[in-house]
């Protein structure tokens, strides 16, 4: 069985880096202004943003949370650890946008819809995936 897995999407933790970065900062204005509500919750937040983006980029790395198409289907490991397996014959359409300059994966199935941030399929990739037999 041929597998075809994808990139790690580097703009995507990088965009949620900065977004972490900037909430930081704006949680140093608030500590110069001495409101030390808005403060310590935005330090929560940055510091959540963060280490969400260290583990999961880590298990990317590790080939531990991944997705591989296939002839028969796509599988999955979702952002809670739980692997998911998506039959080819549910899969409509698979699209592929950039926006901001963070590559987006949906994958619209007969019943839902599937969006992919983490995971990037390369211009080599799309073309195999179109000889597997998928609409892109």
């Amino acid at each position: 069985m041929r597998e075809l897995k994808l990139q790690i999407n580097t703009a995507f933790y990088l965009f949620l880096f900065l977004s972490a970065a900037l909430v930081w900062g704006l949680g140093l204005v608030f500590n110069t202004m001495h409101i030390d509500f808005a403060y310590s919750i935005q330090m929560v937040i940055s510091v959540l943003i963060v280490c969400f983006c260290i583990f999961n980029l880590s298990l990317s790395i590790a080939g531990q949370c991944k997705a591989v198409f296939c002839k028969q289907g796509l599988y999955y490991v979702n952002i809670f650890g739980r692997r998911r397996y998506i039959v080819a014959e549910q899969i409509v359409s698979l699209q592929v946008r950039s926006i901001c300059g963070i590559k987006v994966t949906r994958i619209k199935m007969t019943e839902s819809t599937l969006i992919l941030f983490a995971f990037k399929p390369n211009h080599s990739q799309q073309e195999q995936l179109r000889e597997f037999g998928y609409p892109i």
